[in-house]
């Protein structure tokens, strides 16, 4: 991932953004630029707010991946009906 300002982009619609808010370090993800899809404060140093960006990512991953192991037919596109 190229961070760079504090910023990296993950896909067309989704963005990390990690900065200071005081003495500790917020980490979130951002769709489309206006709405946090996940957040988190408390992170002691920009690389543990990236740290905790990286691990959003894989878990998100993991689940996404669970799901089509499962057989969930639906998508993003799709309303399952």
């Amino acid at each position: 991932m190229k961070w760079v300002d504090g910023e990296c982009r993950l896909s067309d619609c989704l963005k990390a953004m990690v900065f200071d808010v005081g003495p500790k370090w917020w980490a979130g993800i951002y769709a489309n630029d206006d709405g946090v899809v996940w957040g988190g404060y408390d992170h002691a140093t920009e690389a543990a707010a990236r740290a905790a960006v990286a691990a959003w990512i894989g878990k998100t991953m993991a689940q996404f991946s669970n799901a089509l192991a499962a057989g969930e037919p639906r998508t993003f596109d799709d309303d399952g009906a």
